[in-house]
């Protein structure tokens, strides 16, 4: 959280003032003034400056607000690649919280306790299958529009059928693609920070 300033609130900063208080590049200063996120004044030589308060109100505005964290659900009996994964999304270096089921059965008691934006689905495990899991949580009202991404170790063509009628949004291949994967997060992570910025404008 940027800190208050003491200065007086009608005082008048260049962009290189505005951004040694915001710890950003002079350049991104200009940006916000171009694109009328940060308000400015005009000198008589045609030079960008803005008042305090302005600053003020932008940083209560768009910087102190913490950052949406997405919740990724990962379900799969195999361990190691279940580690792996929660392991590659937490090296992202994004906001992204992460939790392992090793089966169905316990994929269905996380999915109501954390409720998260994206499931990474193993097809095939003992008792509950993925297919099964993905038609639950797509029959129920509550977790109907959770993203599910399923993968298999199998991906034949009525794997990958079945998997998609029953309401995944794509089926990965193992070994997961981490190309693809980062892809799918990085839009996850968008997609939520907008609903949170949507919800929180309502």
């Amino acid at each position: 959280m940027t800190p208050p300033t003491q200065t007086p609130p009608n005082t008048l900063l260049t962009p290189k003032e505005v951004a040694a208080q915001l710890g950003v590049a002079p350049v991104t200063i200009r940006l916000w003034a171009q694109e009328n996120k940060l308000p400015f004044t005009l000198t008589p030589g045609g030079h960008r400056r803005f008042r305090q308060e302005d600053i003020d109100n932008f940083v209560n505005q768009h910087m102190n607000k913490p950052a949406p964290t997405l919740s990724v659900l990962i379900v799969d009996d195999n361990e190691e690649h279940a580690e792996f994964l929660s392991e590659y999304i937490h090296l992202m270096g994004k906001d992204i919280n992460t939790a392992i089921a090793y089966d169905g059965f316990e994929a269905g008691q996380l999915i109501y306790e954390m409720k998260p934006e994206l499931v990474l689905l193993d097809l095939i495990m003992p008792g509950m299958d993925g297919y099964a899991v993905c038609q639950r949580i797509k029959n129920n009202p509550a977790t109907k529009n959770i993203r599910i991404i399923a993968m298999t170790g199998f991906s034949t063509p009525e794997n990958i059928e079945r998997i998609l009628k029953a309401g995944a949004e794509a089926c990965l291949s193992k070994p997961i693609n981490t190309q693809k994967l980062t892809e799918i997060l990085l839009q996850s992570v968008n997609q939520h920070g907008e609903q949170e910025e949507t919800a929180q404008s309502l």
